[in-house]
Parts: C-alpha cells; sequence; structure tokens
C-alpha cells in the first residue's frame, strides 16, 4: 500500500508540474508566437498524453519495481486519468450546493481532488495492474 502512495505521490508530482509547463507554454504559444489557441492546445493535448503516459509508467516502475507490458499500462493510465476527472467532477457537483462560501468551496475542492486522485490511482495500479498477485 505505501508503494502504491509513493507512485502516486510521483506521478502526482509529474501532472502538476505538465500543469504548470502546459500554462507556460499557452501563453508562449499565443502571446509571443501569435499561434492561435486551437494550434496550441492540439499541440499541449499531444505532449500531455505523452508525459501523463511515461509518468504513469515511471511512477509504476520506480515504486512498484516491476514491469508491465506497454498496452496495459496505457489501458490503467487512460483509466485512471478518466475516472480521476469523472469522479472529482461528480464530487465537486456533489459538494457545491452544501457551500454557501466559494473560497471555502474552492479549498474544499482540491482536498477532494487530492484524495481522488489517491483514490483512482490505487483502484487502477490495484485492479488493473496487480490484480491477481501480491501487493507492492
Amino acid at each position: 500500500m505505501v508503494k502504491i502512495i509513493q507512485g502516486a505521490a510521483f506521478y502526482l508530482f509529474v501532472y502538476l508540474m505538465l500543469g504548470l509547463v502546459n500554462s507556460a507554454l499557452m501563453f508562449v504559444g499565443v502571446k509571443l508566437l501569435k499561434l492561435t489557441p486551437l494550434v496550441a492546445l492540439g499541440a499541449l493535448l499531444l505532449l500531455s498524453v505523452f508525459v501523463l503516459f511515461f509518468g504513469f509508467k515511471k511512477s509504476v516502475e520506480l515504486f512498484l519495481k516491476k514491469s508491465f507490458p506497454d498496452s496495459k499500462l496505457a489501458l490503467a493510465c487512460a483509466a485512471q486519468v478518466i475516472a480521476f476527472v469523472v469522479l472529482a467532477t461528480t464530487v465537486e457537483e456533489l459538494l457545491s450546493p452544501l457551500f454557501k462560501s466559494q473560497k471555502l468551496f474552492q479549498v474544499t475542492s482540491v482536498f477532494v481532488n487530492f484524495l481522488t486522485f489517491f483514490l483512482t490511482y490505487w483502484l487502477t495500479v490495484k485492479f488493473l495492474l496487480l490484480r491477481g498477485e501480491d501487493e507492492a
């Protein structure tokens, strides 16, 4: 369990750094290079897919010390990203009517997103990669 949490923390770091890099590249592309936002977003989408896949792969290799086929890793990575987005959005939608203060909701949303990220990472690694094996 601890190794999965360490892997999730590493992958979350990659995720957050990717967000910063994407913001900077979008700014440079649109403001300085005068690209249309659609072209810049298309390039960033391709970059994001590759970085997220290789970040997921490296998090599994570093902390679980196991290698898996790329097809299985791609499936687990895609499942984690989709599950994270769907679950985090659903939980935020369900919680939003409970908060009168927008700032309190924003702070709660950050914690919900972190918990959801770790939960979806654990679920995808446990049930898609380590199914039938002893836990790392």
